[in-house]
């Protein structure tokens, strides 16, 4: 199977990405590529870009003994720009929704492919798409939900990495870097910090990693949402204080 990719967002949130990228013997050129290109992209006008669609056999649980059934999980590749052997390979962890719709969605990652040679993978989530661990009945029943969990698919993850670099001719020694935003970019900097040796690093964008309770004030985030608003333009903050007032004023005719 294979998917055109459309013409989605690109640098827009460039800015504001974190970058755990750390040294490695086999990454040191790559890791000074990208720091170098990333600041000289610019918008492109290129046609839209193919894709293949695979699956791949995981397990339900990679921790306990109780389940050893398998799923399907879907993932896209795009090795056009791939410079062989190894090139490097720019891994998105998916996060909650059709893996396709982020494929066609993440135009950072279609932007910086050619210039740094590099195969792109997007992994799907389990529980999401067509990565169902038990089909339709999936969210039927509680007990299934219990591998719904952020273990379970970075796990996901290190295992089709690990995969693709046995199964891909001359992918053995390509250096992998994770790239997520929101969810996806907690997922991608967690990835990097559990399994070190699977990954180089991580982009994270968006991605508010110590975000729960406990480790910091619950109203942060706001804070930092409001902070970007007032400076995105004139009146931007106040304006949007008095939408909710006329939403309110809608909804409650």
């Amino acid at each position: 199977m294979s998917g055109i990719r459309t013409q989605g967002l690109t640098m827009a949130a460039a800015s504001s990405i974190l970058v755990l990228l750390f040294p490695c013997l086999h990454a040191t050129s790559l890791k000074s590529q990208l720091f170098t290109r990333l600041g000289a992209l610019r918008y492109s006008s290129e046609p839209p870009i193919s894709y293949k669609t695979f699956y791949f056999e995981q397990k339900i649980d990679h921790f306990g003994f109780l389940e050893d059934a398998t799923f399907k999980q879907r993932y896209l590749v795009a090795d056009e720009y791939w410079q062989q052997p190894g090139g490097p390979i720019l891994f998105y962890t998916g996060n909650e929704g059709d893996i396709a719709w982020f494929c066609n969605n993440t135009g950072f990652m279609w932007e910086v492919a050619g210039q740094l040679g590099a195969m792109l993978v997007f992994a799907e989530h389990r529980y999401y798409g067509e990565s169902l661990p038990f089909g339709q009945d999936s969210y039927s029943d509680s007990k299934h939900l219990n591998y719904l969990t952020s273990e379970q698919a970075l796990a996901d993850f290190a295992v089709l990495i690990q995969n693709l670099k046995n199964t891909i001719p001359k992918a053995q020694d390509s250096p992998v870097i994770a790239i997520g935003g929101s969810y996806g970019g907690m997922l991608s900097a967690w990835f990097r910090m559990k399994y070190p040796s699977v990954v180089i690093g991580a982009l994270a964008a968006s991605a508010p990693i110590w975000q729960f309770p406990g480790m910091v004030p619950c109203g942060d985030f706001y804070k930092i949402v409001t902070q970007d608003f007032a400076k995105s333009g004139y009146n931007c903050e106040a304006s949007i204080r008095r939408s909710w007032e006329a939403i309110n004023n809608v909804s409650s005719t």
